[in-house]
């Protein structure tokens, strides 16, 4: 039997994101991978709809289609309908059935079958657990291609902050609560996994928005290990190795260009121009370059040296159905039902009780969500 109800796990925004991947390294004939393919209602449909566009390639779906075990749901699920059906019942209605192939079996037991440097992109997106994220990032690796991508889901954050103690603790559960972050819940193993298979270099497309083709903002779980030269779109990169740090472009404020280099933000005036970042000497620094640990913080330290001159209004987020804005040191949640707002005309005494306010974004969160 099939299990037909609609369960959503891969949301709109992660959607888009494995699109501008995908489509970094498509060509005709593209071999990409998929661990953990499920349902075949996300990633898998995502893929597949990729590879209809160029009318080639193969998407090898890697899953033993019994859930894993620390997740109640798939166990629940798994104990009462026929998984695998239910997913190649789902390539059939995407009309994938020509680019798909499925290899029941464990992630290890794929890689030994597969072909170091042949694969395009490789999707991690299996047990959520610690140990299973570190050794599915050490199996397939090597399998990626020069100038390919290995990337994955649920990464919502660095493992620090506020969440990293609950991290840490909790490395076999598939999640916890995400107070703190811009998503509900955080996948601690996925987390630390990947802060430490790429020494904290990692791509996070959490840290800052981006827009999807139909102007909506918002953040995806997606992390990979490959400089994207846009948050916006794909464009062509040179071959590099898996094993370099590299900077990550991530976000752009008031002429500023914020870019993610091993596990510091730096905040680069775009008169600049180009800059090799593994050359700069923190200590010795030119002056107009800011650092900071989170992309909250160097986006504060942009605002803080722009608002010498004049307070001007930063879009840094968006959580159920709120703008988050950032303006003259305070941050705003702006209903978008509200539409434009001109901030410098707000009255804070007189201020509709729809607009919250706080100090910092983590606050600002919190109150948007009630600490959930």
């Amino acid at each position: 039997m099939i299990y037909l109800d609609n369960h959503i796990s891969f949301g709109e925004d992660d959607k888009e994101a494995l699109r501008i991947l995908v489509r970094e390294v498509l060509k005709p004939n593209s071999k990409i991978v998929e661990i953990g393919s499920w349902l075949g209602t996300g990633s898998t449909k995502v893929i597949i709809e990729e590879l209809q566009a160029i009318g080639s390639g193969t998407l090898y779906c890697v899953d033993t289609w019994k859930g894993s075990e620390n997740v109640a749901q798939h166990q629940e699920v798994a104990a009462h309908y026929d998984i695998f059906e239910t997913f190649s019942h789902n390539v059939n209605l995407a009309n994938g059935e020509a680019y798909v192939k499925p290899l029941m079996m464990s992630s290890k037991d794929a890689a030994a079958i597969i072909e170091d440097g042949s694969i395009d992109l490789v999707f991690i997106d299996g047990d959520h657990s610690y140990a299973a994220v570190t050794e599915d990032i050490a199996l397939w690796k090597s399998k990626v291609r020069e100038g390919g991508i290995l990337c994955g889901h649920d990464c919502e954050c660095r493992p620090n902050g506020v969440l990293r103690d609950a991290i840490s603790s909790s490395l076999d559960l598939d999640y916890i609560p995400g107070a703190g972050t811009f998503f509900e819940v955080v996948h601690p193993g996925v987390v630390l996994a990947v802060d430490e298979a790429f020494s904290g270099s990692a791509n996070l497309w959490a840290e800052t928005p981006f827009s999807r083709p139909n102007g909506v903002h918002g953040r995806a779980t997606l992390w990979d290990n490959q400089q994207l030269s846009t948050i916006t779109g794909p464009s062509p990169r040179p071959p590099i190795s898996h094993d370099t740090p590299l900077p990550h472009l991530v976000g752009a404020v008031s002429d500023y260009n914020i870019v993610l280099f091993a596990g510091v933000h730096y905040a680069a005036p775009q008169s600049l121009g180009a800059l090799d970042l593994s050359q700069l000497d923190l200590a010795s620094r030119p002056p107009e370059i800011l650092v900071a640990r989170s992309y909250d913080e160097i986006v504060l330290a942009i605002t803080e040296v722009s608002e010498q001159e004049q307070p001007i209004p930063h879009l840094v987020g968006a959580v159920s159905g709120y703008n988050i804005v950032l303006f003259a040191g305070a941050h705003y949640a702006l209903p978008q039902s509200l539409g434009p707002l001109d901030l410098s005309q707000l009255d804070l005494s007189s201020m509709p009780p729809a607009i919250l306010i706080a100090r910092s974004y983590d606050e600002i969160v919190l109150a948007i969500t009630g600490g959930y």
